[in-house]
C-alpha cells in the first residue's frame, strides 16, 4: 500500500527493487505501450505516463536540494552535482551529501572534474576555485603578484583543464589564467593585456592551448596568443565547447553549429546537415559518438569511418523521455550519459537508446467544404464552386503531439512534398480537376510513414466549360457564321442591284435633263441670239448652257452632292429656261442660315425635276410673269426642300397639258422618285415628297412641292 510501483531487473524478485515509482501512491495496473513507454493508473491520483525506464531522473523529488542543475561530474561511484548556486551534492552508492561551497548564495558552480595527479576533485564557480578532498572545501583565489595585496579577486570561472604537471588553466569571464603549486602565475590580462570573456578551454597533446572566446578562436603557446578568425571566418564565431574527438579538434559554437577541425580542413555540422540547433551549449564524447548538447535536444552524432565525415545524426528530446530540450551541460561517464538541466539531472545508458522505428499514425480529423463541415470519407464528388477546402488531421503521439513534423502533397496542383507543423491545410478556389490530398507524418526518430493517408477531390468542370457545351456553342456559332455570312452575301448582293438600279435612274435623270426638247430649245435661243447679231447675249447663253452640261455631267457621277452644288447646277438652269420664256420668268433660293452649304448633302440631280415641272405644267402655260421659290431648312433631324411657284396649279394643268409633254415631264419627277426610294434601302433614311395645291380666293394660285429626306454630312 502506497509503495508505488517497482522494477526488477531481468525478473530476479529481491528485497530492494532496482527502480521505485511513484512512491506514496496507490499503483492500480500498468501498461507497457508500442512506443514502449508506460502507463500507470492509481486508485487516487489519475494516470500517469513514463516515456521510458531507460531515461532516469534525479530532481528535488527524489532528494536534491534543488532542479536548477548546472553542471554534473561522475567519478567511479561518485556522482557531483553543481547546483546554479553555491552548493554541491554528492551521491555515492549509499548515501547523499550537499556540500557548501562559500557563503555567498550568488555562487554557481560551472565546472567539477577530478584530479587524478593531486586526488582531489576541482570545482570551478562564478568566484573561486575549489579543491574538495574528503568533503573539505579549499578556496583558491587569484593571487597573481601583480595583484593588489590584501583583496580578494575573482576567476569568474567558465571552463578548467589540467595541465597535466598538478597545475590548471582557468578561463572566465575576464581572459585565462594558470594556477600552479599554489599561485597564480600567469593572468592573460595583467600579463598579456588580454581580458576577453573566454567560454571553454583544452590542452592538445602538442601543450597547445586552445581558447574559446566571446570572439572566435585563439591559441596560446610558448607565450604567444594567436587569433584563429583572421585565417577563416568561421573560427570569428563565438565558442561554447572545444574537445577532442577521433583525434580531430571539436568545436561547439555559438550560431554556427559544430566545428571539426581536421588537419588542414575544417568540416561545419549545421541545422541543415540534421541539428536540432546551431547553438551548442555542451560537448561530449563516448566511444564512436560525439554527443552535442542543445536547447533543442540531444544529437548524438556518428561518421562511418574517421576519414568520412558526414554525420548521421539522431535527436532526442521529450519525446524521448528528457525531462525539458533545455541542456546547459553533458558528460559521459563510460557508459553513462549525465545532462544538466535547469529540471535535474537526466542521465542514462548511452547503448540504452535506440532509434524509432515504429511509424505515426495519421488521420483526418474534420473535412470543410465551403467552410462547411461534411462527413469525412476517402474521396468527394463536388461542384465547381464547392472549391475551398479545409482539412484537419492529427498525428497520434503522446510523447511527442504538438511537435510532430508533416509533409503533405496535392497531386494536381504540387509537385513536390511541402513541409509544416500545422495540423489543419486549406485550400482556396481550387479549379475544376482531380486532386489527391497525401499526407505524411514523421516520428521523433525521423522515420517517415511508408505509406501517406490519402483524400481524393473530384471538383467538376462547370456545364459551359464541358466538350459538349462547347460543342454545341461551336456549333451554333458557325451555324450563325454561315447565316449572317448568307445574309450579309445576300445584302451585298442586293446592295450591288440597287447601286445598279440607282446607276440606271441617275442616267435617265441625266438623260431627261438632257432630253432633246431642252437641248433644242437652248441650242434654237442660241441661233435666234447669232441671226439677231446679239453675240453678246448669245455668249452669256452659251457660257451658262455649256457650265450646266459641265455640272449635270460632274454631279451624275455621285450619289450625293453639296446644297451648294446643287444650287449653282439649277440656278444654271432656271437662267437658261427664264431667257427662253423672254425673262418671264423669276425665281429665289432661301437657305436657312443654320445650315452649311458646303458640307450638308443632298441626292444629286434631286431638285431640277420639280422646277422643270413646275415652269413646263404650272408657268408656261400662264400669260403673266412667273415666280418660282426653292426653300431649303430643318426641321430637327431632317432636311426640309420646298419647291413652290405661282402657276396654274395642278387642276387646271391636267385639264391643258399634252399627253405627250405630261408624260414627258412626269418621267422625271418619277425617275426622282425611284431614286429617292432606292437611297432609302441603301442607307435607312426615311424620306418624304408631298404636294400642295395653292390658292388665293379659291382661285388656283400655284403649287408647293415639300420634299423631305435626313440631313447627310
Amino acid at each position: 500500500r502506497n509503495t508505488g510501483a517497482w522494477r526488477f531487473n531481468k525478473g530476479v524478485i529481491k528485497e530492494n527493487p532496482d527502480l521505485k515509482l511513484l512512491e506514496g501512491y496507490n499503483v492500480s495496473s500498468v501498461l507497457q505501450d508500442h512506443k514502449h513507454g508506460y502507463w500507470f493508473t492509481t486508485l487516487h491520483n489519475g494516470v500517469y505516463y513514463l516515456p521510458s525506464l531507460n531515461v532516469y531522473y534525479s530532481n528535488r523529488s527524489n532528494g536534491l536540494v534543488n532542479d536548477n542543475i548546472n553542471t554534473s561530474y561522475k567519478f567511479n561511484d561518485s556522482l557531483w552535482i553543481g547546483y546554479h548556486s553555491n552548493l554541491l551534492t554528492l551521491k555515492t552508492t549509499n548515501q547523499i551529501k550537499n556540500i557548501k561551497l562559500s557563503e555567498k548564495s550568488a555562487t554557481e558552480v560551472t565546472k567539477i572534474f577530478y584530479d587524478t595527479i593531486n586526488n582531489h576533485t576541482v570545482v570551478g564557480s562564478s568566484y573561486h576555485l575549489y579543491f574538495i578532498n574528503s568533503e573539505k572545501v579549499t578556496t583558491i583565489i587569484n593571487n597573481h603578484k601583480k595583484l593588489p595585496k590584501g583583496t580578494i579577486h575573482n576567476f569568474n570561472i567558465k571552463d578548467i583543464v589540467s595541465d597535466k604537471k598538478g597545475g590548471y588553466w582557468i578561463c572566465g569571464g575576464n581572459g585565462f589564467y594558470h594556477w600552479s603549486d599554489g599561485q597564480t602565475d600567469f593572468d592573460s590580462n595583467l600579463d598579456k593585456n588580454f581580458r576577453m570573456r573566454v567560454n571553454a578551454l583544452w590542452l592538445d597533446k602538442d601543450n597547445t592551448l586552445w581558447l574559446g572566446a566571446i570572439n572566435g578562436l585563439w591559441i596560446y603557446k610558448n607565450n604567444y596568443l594567436q587569433y584563429l578568425g583572421r585565417s577563416n571566418d568561421l573560427f570569428k564565431l563565438r565558442v561554447l565547447n572545444i574537445l577532442e574527438y577521433q583525434n580531430n579538434t571539436v568545436i561547439g559554437t555559438k550560431g554556427g553549429g559544430i566545428l571539426i577541425i581536421q588537419q588542414d580542413s575544417i568540416i561545419q555540422i549545421t541545422k541543415r546537415d540534421g541539428l536540432s540547433s546551431n547553438t551548442i551549449t555542451s560537448l561530449a564524447v563516448s566511444d564512436k559518438y560525439l554527443w552535442a548538447g542543445t536547447k533543442n535536444g540531444l544529437n548524438r552524432i556518428h561518421f562511418e569511418t574517421k576519414n568520412n565525415f558526414k554525420p548521421q545524426i539522431s535527436k532526442f528530446t521529450k519525446a524521448h523521455g528528457l525531462l525539458t530540450n533545455e541542456i546547459r551541460r553533458i558528460f559521459v561517464a563510460d557508459t553513462t550519459l549525465l545532462i544538466s538541466t535547469n529540471d535535474g539531472l537526466i542521465y542514462f545508458d548511452v547503448n540504452s537508446l535506440k532509434k524509432d522505428t515504429l511509424e505515426l499514425p495519421v488521420y483526418y480529423k474534420e473535412v470543410l467544404i465551403n467552410s462547411k463541415n461534411v462527413p469525412i470519407k476517402n474521396s468527394y464528388d463536388l461542384y465547381y464552386n464547392e472549391n475551398n477546402i479545409s482539412v484537419k488531421f492529427e498525428g497520434i503521439s503522446f510523447r511527442n503531439k504538438n511537435n510532430l513534423l508533416y509533409k503533405y502533397m496535392l497531386k494536381g496542383v504540387d509537385t513536390s512534398w511541402t513541409y509544416t507543423k500545422n495540423r489543419e491545410l486549406r485550400f482556396s478556389f481550387l479549379p475544376p480537376g482531380k486532386y489527391d490530398l497525401f499526407i505524411n507524418a514523421m516520428n521523433p526518430d525521423e522515420v517517415w510513414n511508408s505509406k501517406p493517408i490519402k483524400i481524393s477531390f473530384n471538383i467538376k468542370t462547370p456545364f459551359w466549360k464541358t466538350h459538349f457545351f462547347i460543342a454545341i456553342i461551336l456549333i451554333v456559332f458557325f451555324t450563325l457564321v454561315f447565316f449572317i455570312f448568307r445574309l450579309s452575301f445576300n445584302q451585298l448582293k442586293k446592295k450591288a442591284a440597287l447601286e445598279n438600279e440607282l446607276n440606271k435612274h441617275i442616267n435617265q435623270a441625266l438623260v431627261n435633263q438632257m432630253n432633246p426638247h431642252f437641248l433644242f430649245n437652248a441650242l434654237n435661243s442660241i441661233n435666234n441670239y447669232i441671226l439677231k447679231n446679239d453675240k453678246k447675249e448669245a455668249s452669256k447663253y452659251l457660257t451658262k448652257f455649256s457650265g450646266l452640261i459641265r455640272l449635270i455631267l460632274e454631279n451624275s457621277q455621285k450619289e450625293y452632292i453639296t446644297i451648294h452644288e446643287e444650287i449653282k447646277a439649277n440656278k444654271l438652269y432656271l437662267d437658261i429656261e427664264s431667257t427662253r420664256l423672254k425673262n418671264s420668268l423669276e425665281y429665289e433660293f432661301i437657305i436657312e442660315k443654320t445650315i452649311d452649304q458646303f458640307s450638308t448633302k443632298v441626292p444629286s440631280l434631286l431638285i431640277q425635276p420639280f422646277l422643270e415641272n413646275a415652269i413646263w405644267h404650272g408657268i408656261q402655260p400662264m400669260d403673266k410673269k412667273g415666280e418660282i421659290i426653292i426653300t431649303i431648312s430643318k426641321k430637327e433631324l431632317f432636311l426640309q426642300i420646298e419647291v413652290r411657284d405661282n402657276g396654274i396649279g395642278r387642276k387646271k394643268s391636267k385639264e391643258i397639258s399634252n399627253n405627250n409633254t405630261f408624260k414627258k415631264h412626269s418621267l422625271g419627277i418619277e425617275i426622282s422618285w425611284k431614286r429617292i426610294k432606292i437611297l432609302e434601302q441603301l442607307y435607312p433614311k426615311k424620306v418624304s415628297i408631298e404636294y400642295e395645291d395653292l390658292y388665293d380666293n379659291k382661285e388656283a394660285a400655284g403649287t408647293l412641292v415639300r420634299i423631305c429626306i435626313p440631313i447627310i454630312t
